[in-house]
């Protein structure tokens, strides 16, 4: 953001954007969406582990391929993501 940083505000900055903490913060792990009937029973929480990698648990190669690929294909033109509640 070339923005100059002091030693303070860096660490608060790594503290409040830690898994952790993000974690904890509703203004960022949705679970406003269960009091908002959004949330389905037994489904897993918006912020799962926070481990690198852990997606290999869920994806097999192939689906992971899917993904990657449809991924490509909404980026093209400049395009991020079509998000609607």
């Amino acid at each position: 953001m070339e923005r100059p940083l002091d030693a303070k505000e860096l660490d608060s900055i790594i503290a409040y954007t830690s898994f952790k903490k993000m974690a904890e913060n509703p203004a960022v792990n949705y679970s406003h969406f269960k009091d908002l009937g959004h949330h389905v029973p037994g489904e897993g929480h918006f912020m799962r582990k926070g481990k690198v990698g852990d997606w290999e648990n869920y994806f097999d190669k192939e689906t992971n391929e899917e993904f990657e690929n449809w991924i490509k294909e909404k980026k093209k033109g400049g395009y991020i993501f079509d998000y609607k509640i």
